[in-house]
């Protein structure tokens, strides 16, 4: 039975955390953990996923929880979405996952509550590191590249990493992500980085973003310069690069900014140590 006080039944969702890491917990707790997550106090709905996760990562885990918190990821108030959406991702973090969740998540990266999108891309992010196939996400991740809410923006960058690792790729992931590494926050920049450098491990995204960069160098724009000079010695690095690139990396180094000028330096050096020059 659950405690009418929300205090107490947070402090029952305690012991029994307590007793899952002790390898204590029983099908009695996972039976309240479950009511738990029905409870209309928000506070005791985050306690009963941290407690769902924990029992999960003890091999207690039931469907129904996956289901519940679909049904909540898509009919309850922003809170209860948000927290819905946290909680699968937390269950993938335990390789508790569903298929059948996937749907739900992509939809919920347009959803009008900044945090949803933000948890539905960790989640999504969470999934595909298991191997989940997760194409269908890709659009949806894609345009919250642009979202006004960072994390949203840093999970759908990590999502695309995680993605990029298991060869699931697109091109069309490019502009964005290349956009991303000029970012305000810094997490949006590294994750976009590391998600453009997993892509270019096939021939095909890396000759993709070849071109684009390429078309960066004779743009009007100091930004573009500096994300084409950056990107251009990164995947030197991994030994992609291209003649045609050469002239606007010269024309680089006598830039009036320094950064772009130590950067198209740089990009020249390594692009040189790999016969290309």
């Amino acid at each position: 039975m659950v405690e009418e006080n929300s205090g107490e039944t947070i402090e029952a969702l305690k012991e029994i955390d307590k007793r899952a890491c002790e390898d204590g917990a029983t099908e009695e707790d996972l039976a309240y953990v479950m009511v738990c997550l029905d409870h209309e106090d928000h506070k005791v709905l985050r306690a009963a996923i941290e407690s769902m996760s924990i029992l999960a990562s003890k091999g207690l885990s039931s469907p129904d929880a996956i289901d519940n918190l679909i049904d909540k990821l898509v009919n309850a108030d922003d809170v209860g979405r948000a927290l819905a959406a946290a909680g699968l991702g937390r269950l993938a973090t335990v390789s508790v996952f569903d298929e059948s969740t996937l749907p739900a998540l992509v939809d919920g990266l347009c959803d009008d509550y900044p945090f949803v999108r933000e948890w539905c891309a960790h989640a999504i992010s969470s999934m595909a590191r298991h191997g989940v196939l997760t194409e269908r996400a890709m659009p949806g991740l894609i345009e919250c590249l642009r979202d006004d809410h960072a994390p949203a923006r840093e999970w759908s960058a990590t999502a695309l990493m995680t993605m990029a690792m298991n060869d699931v790729v697109s091109s069309e992931a490019i502009p964005g992500l290349l956009t991303c590494l000029l970012d305000e926050e810094e997490a949006v920049r590294e994750w976009s980085a590391k998600a453009l450098m997993a892509m270019a491990k096939n021939e095909e995204m890396a000759n993709g973003m070849l071109y684009v960069l390429n078309r960066f160098l004779n743009e009007e724009d100091d930004r573009l310069h500096l994300i084409a000079a950056w990107m251009l010695g990164g995947l030197a690095t991994e030994g992609k690069g291209s003649e045609e690139c050469l002239p606007g990396l010269r024309d680089l180094t006598t830039d009036e900014d320094e950064n772009i000028r130590e950067l198209a330096t740089w990009a020249l050096d390594v692009l040189k140590k790999m016969g290309i020059e």
